[in-house]
């Protein structure tokens, strides 16, 4: 099985928390997203991303002429998705996804690559932290943006938001540093996300005019 080894780097300075943290929270609330653990590496800590494969099929990432034909064939996927990545305040979405439109028996529609999203480097670490505390949209821009119904965008919504806020904080802390990430920033962002989660739906509605859904 291949991996994808990712390391903090000047661009994204905290990428391997952010990417541990959006698997972790990717698993808990059933998100389509690819693996991934933490790895020693040299006396650092770094993230090992699964590749998305499937044996003699290489698929490559989403192109802008494929977007119409996913949203229609995962329509669900495609709602938990946008609804995730306004909750990690995620901007960079667009082609960090693989999907399968062509192959009939593949049900394949993965993200990946969050090293742009919850302490995302635009930000210092605490301006981030009270980002995501805010009813802010962050994630103004999406792959899938005006190609999702209200209907499946409002169910996520209050999906997510009905999780128990210790199941998000748990995601987020791990009682050790992370590379640069110390246990406290850890408990922040648990908070941060914790509090986030119960606004999504005041999110979403506050910037429908972004989002477009359909009919």
């Amino acid at each position: 099985m291949n991996a994808v080894l990712k390391a903090d780097n000047v661009e994204s300075p905290q990428c391997v928390y952010n990417e541990k943290v959006a698997t972790n929270l990717a698993q808990t609330l059933h998100i389509p997203n690819a693996a991934g653990v933490l790895a020693d590496t040299s006396g650092s800590t770094s993230f090992a991303s699964l590749e998305i494969a499937s044996p003699g099929i290489s698929l490559p990432n989403i192109r802008k002429s494929w977007i119409s034909g996913a949203a229609k064939l995962y329509p669900d996927y495609v709602a938990a998705l946008i609804v995730f990545d306004i909750l990690i305040g995620n901007n960079d979405r667009y082609q960090n996804l693989k999907v399968s439109l062509f192959t009939p028996h593949m049900d394949i529609f993965t993200a990946f690559d969050h090293s742009h999203a919850l302490l995302h480097p635009w930000h210092e670490p605490h301006k981030a932290v009270e980002l995501l505390m805010s009813d802010s949209l962050i994630a103004k821009k999406h792959t899938f943006y005006g190609h999702v119904s209200h209907e499946r965008l409002l169910h996520w919504g209050r999906r997510i938001k009905e999780t128990r806020n210790y199941l998000i904080k748990e995601c987020c802390e791990f009682g050790r540093p992370i590379n640069t990430v110390d246990v406290a920033m850890q408990k922040k962002l648990g908070v941060a996300l914790a509090y986030r989660k119960k606004r999504l739906l005041h999110i979403i509605a506050d910037h429908e005019d972004v989002i477009r859904w359909t009919t």
